[in-house]
């Protein structure tokens, strides 16, 4: 996107921390230069000369998973002819700030639908915009770390959005079956998984949105030197110490009781602790576990 009218593309992107005391996320962007290179990054910044913060307006242990920023956007939702800047949040709601002539809005409000209630898909929302239904202006659609797309059709029009109730695009990844057979291998891929980031295009140039799906997922396969059924073997001697090593686990029945734990009690829970982690580490004795990530494209019919 060109964020300051330059004519050369910028990136803009959010992140977790102001590695503060709070979470705040911090949007920075790097400009671009007419030679392809960026410049470092710097904060995008308000009217008021401070940077972007998404403002919320929930309870004190909620204001974090409302300001860590998972994906923002630029873009022009209400055709003013100024950018403005939409985010996802840890919490899966929509801030936006809008954009005037002389900047971005310091405080940030939400997309709401036509009832007035925050737009929101799982957690991690991801916000990117198309017309997708043709009708002449812009429609939010959004992953999620349920994996999945949603699109919220936008029913107002093109200088005055307001957004409908969500249409499922993509059916969200089923829920990991814990607890069952471990899969090897990826032949169980078959489509995208969970923590999806999309974006549209017309990939084939047939005139309609495609989709282009980023997901995560994790990969087993046998340490070397084991077949799978070895490996599964190993595996089940190792989950019936692991459900022995929980079952002395110390128990607290309350947060009170967590809260005003006896030495004697907090040392008993770190030793168990301890002993869980150093039991965990044997599995990878017998199966490597990778986290991954596919992308997916998705031609639309």
């Amino acid at each position: 996107m060109d964020l300051n009218g330059d004519g050369n593309i910028d990136i803009l992107s959010g992140s977790y921390s102001r590695m503060e005391n709070d979470m705040a996320g911090l949007f920075q962007v790097l400009y671009g230069a007419k030679d392809g290179t960026f410049a470092k990054p710097t904060a995008v910044l308000g009217t008021d000369g401070e940077p972007l913060i998404i403002d919320t307006d929930g309870s004190e242990g909620d204001v974090d998973i409302g300001r860590i920023c998972t994906r923002p956007t630029a873009v022009d939702i209400d055709g003013d002819g100024n950018l403005d800047i939409v985010t996802g949040n840890f919490g899966g709601t929509f801030a936006v700030f809008w954009g005037g002539a002389e900047g971005f809005d310091p405080l940030s409000s939400m997309l709401t639908n036509t009832k007035g209630k925050n737009l929101h898909v799982a957690h991690h929302s991801d916000p990117t915009f198309a017309d997708w239904d043709g009708d002449g202006d812009l429609d939010l659609i959004s992953g999620s770390d349920g994996g999945g797309v949603v699109m919220f059709p936008n029913v107002g029009s093109k200088t005055e959005p307001s957004f409908g109730k969500s249409v499922t695009l993509v059916k969200p990844a089923p829920e990991p079956n814990w607890g069952g057979p471990t899969q090897f291998g990826d032949d169980h891929i078959q489509g995208p998984g969970r923590s999806t980031r999309v974006s549209v295009a017309d990939v084939n140039g047939d005139g309609k949105h495609d989709l282009l799906i980023g997901d995560a997922a994790s990969i087993n396969t046998p340490a070397e030197g084991l077949s799978i059924e070895e490996c599964r073997k190993r595996m089940a001697e190792w989950e019936k110490e692991m459900q022995a090593i929980q079952k002395d686990m110390p128990r607290f029945e309350s947060q009170e009781d967590w809260e005003n734990m006896t030495d004697e009690e907090t040392k008993a829970f770190e030793a168990a602790q301890e002993k869980m982690m150093k039991h965990y580490d044997k599995r990878a004795t017998f199966i490597n576990e990778r986290s991954t990530g596919f992308v997916w494209l998705l031609i639309q019919e």
